[in-house]
């Protein structure tokens, strides 16, 4: 568990992490995990992780990356651009994730492939439930995405 401070959480650059059973609260100013070039698609790389009250950040943030994520729970990160998940240039595959209380569900742009299955995305702000953009490729499967809000 990681608690207060600036500078987020996790920050993995050019690894390959497998981060299981993990709970990120409270973290500031940059994404409470926060990943780049790293690639693993065999087994997921998050699982079972819970993220709450990222402030100014993003929840989770994948840049030039291709990740697996299973059962998690990104609630109430709030700030300016923050989204519960933004990922720019990367594939990842999202299985079982509830992405709620955000000022912006998901944000993907120019990205090669983005897929959510049997998830849920509700009750993010001003920046609505999912944000997909420059050419992105996404795919929803058995996915609610529902009381979300868009703002300008």
């Amino acid at each position: 568990m990681t608690r207060g401070g600036s500078g987020g959480g996790i920050l993995v650059v050019n690894g390959l992490p497998s981060l299981y059973k993990i709970v990120l609260q409270d973290n500031k100013h940059s994404a409470s995990i926060y990943l780049s070039n790293v690639s693993n698609t065999s087994t997921p790389m998050l699982e079972n992780i819970q993220i709450a009250r990222a402030i100014d950040a993003d929840g989770i943030y994948v840049s030039s990356s291709v990740i697996r994520v299973k059962d998690i729970t990104v609630e109430n990160s709030v700030g300016t651009v923050a989204a519960g998940l933004f990922a720019i240039n990367s594939t990842v595959h999202i299985d079982s994730a509830r992405i709620t209380g955000n000022t912006r569900g998901i944000d993907v742009r120019s990205s090669a492939r983005f897929t959510v299955r049997n998830s849920i995305v509700s009750n993010n702000g001003i920046g609505g439930g999912i944000w997909c953009s420059n050419a992105s490729q996404i795919e929803l499967i058995n996915t609610t995405v529902a009381d979300n809000k868009l703002t300008n």
